[in-house]
């Protein structure tokens, strides 16, 4: 689930994702493809990932977190 994206009070659009459950080579595609649309929906400038609800991450899915940061910075 996401939500977002949202002006805060510096002015920043933030997009939150909430994700829950496990987060593993199952998961990965769904994961970044969800990412890769936060990036390219033009409004976003930030993105706060919420692993709250999550029980597992494996490498793979942090892998992808990690490269959708580097590919955040990015741009």
């Amino acid at each position: 689930m996401r939500d977002g994206p949202r002006r805060d009070s510096a002015g920043t659009m933030t997009t939150t994702a909430y994700l829950s459950g496990d987060l593993d080579v199952s998961a990965h595609e769904d994961l970044a493809a969800m990412i890769d649309q936060i990036l390219d929906d033009g409004v976003t400038t930030r993105i706060v990932i919420d692993l709250d609800g999550t029980e597992y991450l494996d490498s793979v899915s942090l892998n992808v977190l990690i490269k959708g940061q580097l590919s955040a910075r990015g741009r």
